[in-house]
């Protein structure tokens, strides 16, 4: 076999460029198979992006189409439906109207309105206006005024409040209606308007209209039914659904779905001229730069009773875009690499054998020397985390040969049970190919700890787990120590408010009971003053000298008093709290601070929502906050009893703080009540922080003049004692 050390470079020179034609033979095969290969793969990509560019878009238009018309056929059923109901009754009167056409129109707020229009001669008019103001519309009159041989008046009209102005309205007087009801007319069924301003400003409106036919010829008619009919034709008016064209279109298809960030639209209806007239443009068209380039387009046809509406699709603007629009291109550059590439070993490998191999060779000696120098772990595993094969750096790291290693499964150099569970999760989780990592406490050979930060990613065709293992111990000591150093100056602050509030409450305490003494004192002294002998020089002075010392000692008595009082209220102590409110915020404080991740029920009930407390809320809740979550840490799902009872003798509230048994928070309980008055040492034995929370908890519930203590109940849970004044 060749190696580094016996290749000859002069032999591979003089032989490099004198290759036989029957051995470049396969090379030239193989560039022309892989050039016209690459070209087809070209094509067929483009074919592929192209279809399912077609059928992303048609599967958008189709959505766009189907909601059209399910919206339209709704509306054309409100007409049948009235036309139904005329169908069925020799006449309709108003409240009957009403009453099947104010549903649909209040369920649909793109209907202008719903109305029936009566066909009246000249003759007929007044008793067709009388008949209506009978049916209590008593300002009832036919607009706009003027005679003619024919009207077409609007008799009823839902929703009346905001048409009001309609009733009346003589539709053959608008040009459109008068062109639609001759169509309606003529064809005896359901007709659609084009898209017209009917009322002004920028309201466009389309109308759905179907003819009303006679149930009974003239002589057989009541003098109040012949106020509908009339002999010269055989219909006796129509019916219509009104709606705004703008907001039905912006209701049904404005408000874009998934499929139509694909697609942009637009809704025509085409005039007698050709032209185009844009009734409604998707919301996305708005977005079109002048760098967008239209790659797919369709006109639609949309029919709305007997007419035709034209959509206008074409695709949004980064439809079709990106990467996607480069894929034939791509396809065809990676077909070109791979058979140069190909091409290029085919002609190493004829060219000469011997460097094929010293390039194997040198290679295989740099990865042996990078897994020889490598001061990490670097490793493989079988699927179920046995080690394989191992680098010198294991013994650097942990101590142990790489044969003292390998064939054991990895949890046998781990420590502690929660590593062991981490390792077997993270096996099962890792996915094909794709890494993972995490940091576990790691037994060394002379017993020692530690911490690995290990990279995982496994292969499933190889049947293996590579892997990577770096030491950061030092830096996680360093890092942990940081994390205590803050603890311990958090807690010190803490000490220093409760060592405050101590002063304040001493003073105050001591200066009441002065003034309290100064005020007997300056009593005495006047009742002296009552009864003393002017006349003695030697009184008067004594007097005068013992009054103004007390008024002194009075005036500094006050001032300690206010300084004392300072950062509290008015009244010189803390306010009066309901248990509820605080429990109420502590409920939020965890939610939002020490329970993310994990859920607790916080059971209060049996504590009376009069139940008073006096100190400062805020301060309360948050110790409370603090005693649940290191009661319940490491508990995804937990619960903590609260429990509240009234001592009237010593006037304080003994509250009781019951939570699940938990055996990390039991252990810092101990270490809690052994190390009092050395917690700031302790603090360094602290297991996620639950002997932290415990102190900085116990120094505001004595900052507001309470007690707490807590005790561990084995498997009955842990428990929180804590006493809290109560309001006068």
């Amino acid at each position: 076999m060749f190696t580094a050390h016996n290749f000859d470079k002069s032999e591979t020179k003089s032989t490099f460029f004198k290759i036989p034609m029957k051995k470049m033979l396969p090379i030239v095969l193989t560039v022309v198979a892989g050039v016209a290969l690459s070209v087809i793969g070209m094509n067929l990509t483009n074919y592929k992006v192209e279809s399912d560019r077609q059928i992303e878009f048609d599967k958008s238009v189709s959505s766009v189409l189907s909601r059209v018309q399910n919206a339209t056929a709704n509306q054309e059923q409100v007409v049948k439906n009235l036309d139904g109901l005329f169908a069925a009754s020799v006449q309709v009167v108003r409240d009957v109207f009403e009453l099947y056409s104010t549903v649909p129109a209040k369920s649909n707020p793109y209907i202008l309105s719903i109305g029936y229009a009566s066909k009246v001669t000249a003759q007929d008019a007044d008793n067709f206006v009388y008949y209506n103001r009978s049916e209590r519309y008593y300002d009832y009159q036919i607009k706009p005024s003027g005679t003619r041989s024919l009207y077409q008046p609007i008799s009823y009209i839902v929703p009346f409040e905001q048409n009001a102005h309609l009733s009346g309205y003589d539709l053959l007087s608008n040009q459109t209606f008068s062109e639609i009801i001759q169509k309606a007319q003529s064809k005896k069924g359901l007709v659609c308007s084009p898209v017209f301003n009917f009322r002004g400003s920028d309201t466009n409106s389309i109308v759905l209209m179907q003819t009303v036919e006679k149930k009974k010829s003239a002589s057989s008619l009541t003098p109040e039914e012949s106020l509908f009919q009339t002999t010269s034709d055989m219909f006796d008016g129509i019916i219509y659904v009104e709606l705004n064209a703008t907001k039905f279109l912006k209701t049904v298809i404005g408000d874009s779905v998934g499929s139509d960030k694909n697609i942009v639209f637009d809704f025509y209806d085409d005039n007698k001229a050709g032209l185009d007239k844009s009734v409604f443009s998707s919301n996305n068209k708005k977005n079109l730069t002048a760098a967008y380039k239209q790659i797919i387009a369709a006109d639609k046809f949309i029919t709305i009773g007997d007419r035709q509406f034209r959509m206008r699709f074409a695709n949004a603007q980064e439809f079709g875009s990106g990467i996607q629009a480069y894929l034939g291109w791509i396809t065809l550059a990676l077909g070109l690499l791979t058979t140069f590439g190909l091409a290029g070993f085919l002609y190493s490998v004829v060219s000469s054998n011997q460097r094929a191999l010293d390039i194997a060779d040198k290679i295989t000696s740099s990865n042996r020397r990078i897994l020889e120098s490598s001061r990490d772990i670097i490793a493989t595993f079988d699927l179920a985390g046995v080690w394989k094969s191992v680098n010198p750096a294991v013994t650097g790291i942990l101590g142990y040969e790489t044969q003292e290693v390998e064939g054991r499964h990895i949890s046998k150099f781990l420590a502690g049970d929660n590593a062991n569970e981490s390792i077997y999760s993270i096996l099962e989780r890792t996915g094909d190919e794709s890494a993972e990592n995490f940091v576990v406490p790691m037994k060394t050979k002379a017993g020692h700890i530690r911490w690995v930060n290990w990279s995982f990613a496994k292969s499933q065709a190889e049947q293996c787990i590579y892997c990577t293992g770096r030491d950061i111990t030092e830096a996680k000591f360093a890092e942990e120590e940081i994390q205590l150093k803050s603890r311990q100056v958090e807690l010190a602050e803490q000490l220093a408010l409760e060592a405050n509030d101590f002063k304040s409450n001493f003073l105050v305490r001591l200066t009441d009971h002065l003034r309290q003494e100064l005020t007997g004192t300056l009593s005495g002294l006047h009742k002296i003053a009552s009864n003393i002998d002017y006349s003695d020089d030697n009184q008067l002075a004594f007097l005068k000298m013992a009054n103004n010392s007390s008024d002194q000692l009075y005036n500094i008595v006050n001032d300690l008093i206010d300084v004392a009082n300072e950062g509290k209220n008015a009244n010189g102590s803390y306010d009066r709290v309901t248990l509820h409110n605080c429990l109420l915020e502590t409920a939020r404080t965890l939610k939002d601070k020490y329970l993310i991740d994990r859920e607790c029920s916080i059971d209060y009930t049996n504590i009376s929502h009069d139940a008073a407390i006096k100190g400062d809320s805020s301060t309360i809740s948050n110790a409370f906050s603090l005693l649940v979550s290191a009661l319940t840490d490491g508990m995804r799902v937990s619960k903590v009893e609260l429990y509240a009872d009234t001592n009237a003798h010593e006037k304080v509230m003994e509250i009781q703080i019951l939570g699940p048994e938990n055996k990390a928070t039991a252990d810092m309980i101990k270490l809690y009540n052994v190390s009092t008055n050395s917690l700031m040492e302790n603090l360094r034995n602290d297991e996620n922080n639950i002997l932290f929370r415990l102190a900085v908890a116990s120094s505001q519930i004595r900052r507001m003049n309470g007690n707490m203590s807590t005790e561990t109940l084995g498997e009955e849970g842990n428990v929180v004692l804590i006493t809290l004044p109560m309001p006068q």
